[in-house]
């Protein structure tokens, strides 16, 4: 059905407008206003017919005030009900409602842009004659997209391109949701007025208190701020999200008192919401004392003011260096012992702005030489903006040169108008822009007026939209009136839906209560649909942390169906620190039902540390499962850093049992926490037969290159083809780039593929580029696929578009499958679009199965629909046929 949008953008109209609010023949009583509902057919007038053959048509506006003032500072859209027309069988097709709802929509998004406008002006900049050059700006661009929208989705007529345009506007306002208020007065850039309220805040190293982002108090029912009250000898912060007192914010806590007594002492207080002592950081109390060198020591206490130790330190000493102003630390324990702190540094230098902000970071060890932390890095080097938010990080190792081997070293990062990170950029050594080892450079996100994430998107180098390794370039999410998530999805380019490996498209939340919700998996219209388990509804029943309790599998029918393994019930149970405890498989009649052997119920054990301690397998609430190769109980053990050292494995009468062949697993650590020894025993507390022992060796960032097998006597055997170690190679960045073999001897070997050496290419995206095979002489050979090497070529968009399979003298050669050459066209979502084969010469063929070319429907939704395939011929194949 095909509707008509009015459009009227005569300067009279506008005019009537700013005099009285709205054209003569329009009551305030009768117009709709976007942000009070939407619309619907009673505010439509029936009428017999509408000019070229339209089934229904939509007036929307604009209403601005020819001054803003506090007695009038309402911009809002509104739809006239007396100007918006429908035939009498309209009523019978809600998308044709929804076509015209999305006209409004295209309005409110164009009042939201016109609204920050006028908030970025501010109530001192604004006139009359502002105002109208902001309404004629917006109010054209309304009517040029009104325009777009009805010519692109043909008025309705085009299901897909229709659905596109509901996509983009929905993202639209998500985008500018923070506009969404119609009164001017409520947004604080439009006033500055005075205020204690703030979106962010900074805490000196001297415990200076720096504030930015100032809201206004009715404001602060909106997303995450800061209360700060100033007085002669102390600073009180409180933290607030979405207006409620709260724990949370830098300091985690709801109350945090900055306290003076003297010139020389700075107490710190953490209190819950209720004014009691904040203990779940172990720390309620941080002293800070500065002598006459200004010097600072700062130690920490309990909620009765007893030492105690935070983040493995019980006092810091920051020593001052008058001349360049810097500051030295140096960490001691509970027991006056000097230590590292939580990043296993030994001393930091701190270097700072001139408003006492740090702007760099660097580590040291014992000796006083330059250091990595846990994180590999060695400095930290920072510019901050004039609102104290981080603009560019700089991330160095300890020879002084970039941390070319993270992926991530030189940051850049943009902020909107409420502090909110809405651009992050990655750069290489030279300032050039540069992908990560997701193969992504660029970020852009949105938020809402509770800074809640309602999209982000991924942009490569060239600026152009990627789908990276997480296969989506934009995601987005739309919450409820109490901030509950009511709707997210994955798109490609174009707002495709991305499905994942199993059919889980978008994901919609039904609340029926505040402790009952549907999950439904729907497709790009909104559809729910079955994903390959079967299961297309998850009716899930929460406790009051919402947590889930009980989760229904329901088809979209709303039938029983079953979850991936097999169940269609499940129930949990948590303990008071949220940890899962019980896990209950039930059929649809609510009856145990098991799923792996006899097991329908499992119980956890955790420590004080919530480290789980034991898993127990039951056939009922009471009775023992004999469980998987008849292992009831599986026990874990940890060491004082909370790193799992060992796991046994016992039947239902706790006797040993060996699960895989082995009783017990012990875990060997080196200094930075990474599991250098793996040794696996029998029951009899003996080291298995064959390989026990697994020996990883790590370089200096952290990474595994080497894998070594032991026996029993600590001699290297094969674990499997004759290898008894592997070597594992990564470039600069850090990215693994290939493995080699060897034998026991520690010489290089062949594996039973003939293949000594497995080495991989990447471009700058991180995309693999060729791999290749090489024998222990160092000669190229066949690989396991029937190619020697293979060449990836890719897009402007890092989209794979070409492969190309070749023998060991580099000649293209035909792999298993009957194919030298796939080449593959790409649609503007991304997804594959054709797939061609060439042979060896070049020509093109039929792979294995007969097929020379495939070619899938474009759709909105991102699955891959066959529309056909073609012999040699170019005859369509009509069987269908596995690929």
């Amino acid at each position: 059905m095909k509707t008509k949008y009015y459009i009227c953008t005569s300067l009279i109209l506008f005019v009537l407008i700013l005099v009285v609010g709205y054209s003569n023949k329009v009551e305030l009583s009768d117009i709709v206003i976007w942000s009070d509902r939407p619309v619907n057919w009673l505010d439509f007038q029936q009428v017999e017919e509408i000019d070229d053959d339209f089934d229904a048509a939509i007036f929307s506006e604009i209403y601005c005030p020819n001054i803003i003032n506090e007695d009038n500072p309402l911009v809002y859209a509104f739809m006239d009900p007396n100007q918006s027309e429908r035939l009498k069988d309209s009523v019978l097709d809600p998308q044709l409602l929804k076509h015209e709802q999305y006209h409004f929509n295209i309005t409110e998004y164009h009042a939201r842009l016109l609204r920050k406008q006028i908030v970025k002006k501010g109530e001192e900049n604004i006139s009359t004659s502002t105002l109208q050059e902001l309404y004629d700006m917006y109010d054209k661009e309304r009517a040029k997209m009104q325009s777009e929208y009805d010519e692109i989705s043909e008025h309705n007529a085009n299901t897909q391109k229709q659905r596109y345009w509901e996509l983009k506007i929905d993202d639209l306002l998500r985008q500018t949701a923070y506009y969404n208020d119609p009164n001017i007065y409520n947004y604080y850039d439009f006033t500055k007025r005075s205020t204690e309220y703030y979106k962010h805040i900074y805490h000196t190293l001297e415990h200076e208190i720096l504030t930015s982002y100032p809201i206004s108090k009715a404001d602060h029912k909106y997303g995450k701020c800061y209360k700060v009250e100033r007085n002669d000898k102390e600073v009180i912060i409180k933290y607030y999200k979405n207006g409620k007192l709260t724990n949370g914010g830098i300091f985690k806590t709801a109350i945090t008192k900055i306290i003076k007594p003297t010139d020389s002492i700075s107490e710190m207080h953490y209190y819950n919401k209720d004014l009691t002592r904040n203990t779940v950081f172990n720390r309620s109390i941080s002293k800070t004392i500065w002598n006459a060198n200004n010097d600072m020591t700062t130690s920490y206490f309990d909620e009765n003011e007893n030492p105690i130790e935070y983040k493995s330190v019980h006092k810091t000493i920051w020593k001052y260096d008058s001349k360049t102003k810097n500051r030295y630390s140096s960490y001691y324990d509970i027991n006056k012992k000097q230590t590292t702190n939580n990043d296993l540094v030994f001393r930091e230098r701190r270097e700072f702005d001139r408003h006492g902000r740090t702007i760099k970071i660097s580590n040291f060890n014992s000796e006083d030489e330059p250091m990595n932390d846990k994180d590999y890095i060695s400095i930290y080097d920072y510019v901050l903006d004039d609102f104290h938010k981080i603009k560019r990080t700089r991330l160095y190792d300890k020879e002084g040169s970039f941390a070319t081997h993270l992926s991530e070293y030189n940051l850049h990062y943009n902020y909107d108008e409420r502090g909110n990170l809405v651009k992050f950029m990655n750069l290489d050594k030279n300032g050039g822009q540069t992908e990560n080892n997701e193969g992504i450079c660029m970020y852009e996100y949105s938020y809402d007026l509770k800074d809640n994430y309602t999209s982000v998107r991924t942009y490569n180098a060239s600026e152009l939209p990627v789908i990276g390794n997480d296969d989506y370039f934009i995601q987005v999410w739309d919450y409820d009136h109490k901030n509950r998530i009511k709707f997210t999805a994955k798109y490609y380019d174009g707002y495709v839906l991305a499905f994942d490996d199993n059919r889980n498209g978008a994901i919609k939340y039904e609340y029926i209560n505040d402790s009952v919700r549907n999950v439904l998996n729907i497709d790009v219209y909104n559809t729910i649909f079955k994903n390959d388990y079967g299961y297309a509804i998850r009716k899930q029943y929460t406790n009051k942390d919402e947590k889930v309790v009980r989760e229904l599998f329901l088809d979209e029918n709303e039938c029983f169906a079953t979850s991936e393994d097999g169940i269609e019930i499940h129930e949990y149970a948590y303990d008071e620190k949220g940890n899962l405890i019980k896990e209950k498989k039930l059929d649809s009649l609510g009856k145990l039902k098991p799923h792996n052997k006899d097991v329908a119920i499992t119980h956890w054990e955790y420590d004080h540390h919530n480290n789980k301690t034991k898993t127990t397998y039951y056939q009922t609430d009471s009775i023992l499962a004999n469980a998987n190769q008849n292992v009831t109980y599986n026990v874990y053990n940890y060491n004082k850093d909370n790193l799992f050292i060992e796991r046994t494995n016992y039947d239902k009468n706790m006797n040993p049992a060996l699960l895989n062949g082995v009783f017990k697993t012990i875990y060997e650590y080196n200094s930075i926490g990474k599991d250098t020894l793996v040794k696996e025993f029998d029951t009899q507390n003996k080291l298995i037969k064959g390989v026990c022992t697994t020996h990883y060796t790590y370089n200096q960032y952290g990474n595994i290159t080497r894998e070594t097998y032991y026996n029993s006597r600590n001699q290297k055997v094969s674990y499997q083809n004759g290898i008894s170690a592997i070597e594992y190679l990564y470039d600069n960045q850090q990215r693994y780039i290939g493995h080699k073999n060897y034998n026991r001897f520690d010489n290089p070997t062949n594996d039973g593929n003939g293949i000594f050496y497995e080495k991989k290419t990447l471009n700058r995206s991180g995309d693999l580029i060729s791999y290749e095979y090489f024998n222990k002489k160092g000669f190229p050979v066949i690989g396991p696929n029937g190619y020697h090497k293979v060449i990836y070529e890719y897009n402007d968009s890092d989209l794979l578009i070409k492969e190309s399979t070749y023998d060991t003298d580099f000649n293209l050669v035909n792999d298993n499958n009957g194919v030298a050459e796939y080449e593959y066209t790409r649609a503007a979502s991304s997804l594959i679009k054709t797939m061609k084969y060439y042979d060896k010469n070049g020509e093109p063929t039929e792979n294995k199965n007969g097929i020379a070319e495939t070619i899938y429907l474009e759709a909105m939704n991102g699955l891959y629909f066959l529309e056909k395939q073609l012999d040699i011929n170019g005859e369509e194949i009509k069987k269908d046929v596995e690929e």
